[in-house]
């Protein structure tokens, strides 16, 4: 009797949240047994079905109707069931983390979404995606033959070709613009997973693939450039004035690890239809209890915010009153968690109690103030709740009456980014730590200062 082969598949259930799932008996031959062990080995309640990677469509993912259709390290994703008369979604984790509202996916599923939209920060441990058939038959054999004899696979040019393509559309889901770091990354798990691609040689057997991978990532900027990407488009020579009509010069680069920093116009819009929004939006936002209107709006006219703040570099002040529903504790909220993900904003509010942002200068001199949280107090003593504790950016309040003094340096952490600001250089050291050490946001970046108080920390 033939001995059954173990089957593995990789398993989204959310944009934070992967796993492997280990079949002993291999691919089951019904949906029904397949769905049964997604449930049980990743711990879900409620009703979901399952989307696997379609060769046939590159990759893109289809509805999984059959199990015949899945090979051994394909990839599926679970899609939660929703309930249309509560827009509740009813699938949940046995683990206490239990799915939320519908307006917490608001920003995958509004028209706001098109195919530059990322919903991942950089992982901790970059996966490597499955290739063609002929690829991974290549890697299988070679991998068990460096395992006997430590002999390396010599590639072929078509399979060299298939790692480069996917690895790099693999990155772009994170990042347009990887760092050098990055590259490492990637390259340490490439040959991680597969050792037999490992080059002898090498300081640390991946320094070529590493090389690869940089100008495989340039040449895929130019090709998505040219199909029209926005994020890559705002760098093109003809996006810039003549004087700094150069390559590498004032590139509009993530400043802070955003994760969607020029996103494409949605599918089925024109600049006219968002600019129609827009306008709408000024009228909205003076009426009472419209809060869904404003957040569906408000995320429909992403792109076109995005261009003008980065892409035109407009003011604050003429922002403030070209977006007025953007300076509100809710859309600062809701654009934060667009740019940098959700979880990391979570952990801002828990940890932000930085009260040496505090601005307690006269009125009047708020008008000179650059960058500020301030407090404004009828009397000296500090035991009376202050008049109105609110937010200045060049000179103009962009925000007033907030809660709470943590409050308005969370707040003022979500203006930084929406408005593509630079940290006000008195308190750099301070946002840096916030970022970098406590959001952990492109937390390889930091500072000889900043590096420092992170080691205390874990000690």
């Amino acid at each position: 009797m033939a001995v059954k082969r173990p089957g593995k598949l990789r398993v989204i259930l959310n944009p934070d949240d992967t796993r492997k799932l280990i079949l002993p008996d291999g691919i089951p031959k019904t949906m029904e047994q397949l769905m049964n062990e997604v449930r049980n080995v990743c711990g879900l309640n409620g009703n979901f079905r399952l989307q696997y990677q379609d060769k046939d469509f590159g990759d893109a993912l289809v509805n999984l109707t059959s199990t015949a259709e899945l090979e051994d390290l394909a990839t599926i994703k679970v899609i939660p069931i929703a309930d249309d008369s509560s827009q509740e979604v009813i699938l949940t984790f046995c683990d206490g983390f239990a799915s939320t509202q519908s307006d917490d996916t608001e920003l995958l599923s509004t028209p706001s979404s098109s195919a530059s939209t990322r919903t991942q920060m950089w992982p901790r441990e970059f996966l490597i995606p499955t290739f063609s058939y002929d690829t991974e038959l290549q890697l299988e054999k070679g991998n068990a033959v460096y395992r006997s004899n430590m002999t390396r696979l010599t590639l072929r040019p078509k399979a060299m070709s298939d790692i480069l393509e996917k690895v790099t559309e693999e990155i772009y889901k994170y990042k347009g613009y990887p760092q050098d770091s990055d590259f490492s990354d990637v390259a340490e798990a490439l040959i991680k997973k597969h050792p037999c691609l490992s080059e002898p040689g090498s300081y640390n057997g991946c320094y070529g693939w590493k090389q690869r991978l940089k100008t495989k990532m340039g040449n895929y900027r130019t090709q998505l450039k040219r199909s029209g990407c926005a994020e890559f488009l705002a760098n093109s020579l003809k996006s810039k004035a003549p004087e700094d009509a150069l390559p590498a010069k004032k590139l509009k680069r993530p400043r802070r690890g955003e994760a969607n920093h020029i996103p494409d116009i949605p599918t089925g819009e024109t600049p006219d239809n968002l600019e129609n929004e827009r306008l709408s939006l000024l009228s909205e936002v003076k009426r009472r209890n419209n809060r869904t209107v404003i957040k569906d709006k408000m995320a429909k006219t992403f792109s076109l915010r995005r261009y003008e703040v980065v892409g035109k570099g407009t003011g604050v002040e003429e922002l403030k009153e070209r977006w007025p529903a953007l300076f509100t504790m809710d859309e600062v909220s809701n654009f934060f968690k667009s740019m940098v993900i959700d979880q990391c904003w979570s952990v801002l509010n828990d940890t932000i109690h930085c009260q040496y942002l505090i601005c307690t200068l006269a009125e009047q001199e708020l008008e000179r103030c650059t960058m500020a949280v301030f407090v404004i107090r009828e009397e000296e003593d500090l035991l009376h709740p202050p008049r109105d504790i609110g937010i200045v950016i060049e000179g103009v309040r962009v925000l007033n009456e907030l809660p709470s003094l943590a409050h308005g340096c969370a707040m003022l952490f979500g203006l930084i980014y929406a408005l593509n600001l630079s940290y006000p250089s008195e308190f750099k050291h301070t946002f840096d730590a916030l970022q970098k050490v406590f959001m952990e946001v492109e937390p390889k970046k930091m500072t000889r200062r900043v590096c420092s108080l992170n080691l205390k920390l874990k000690i």
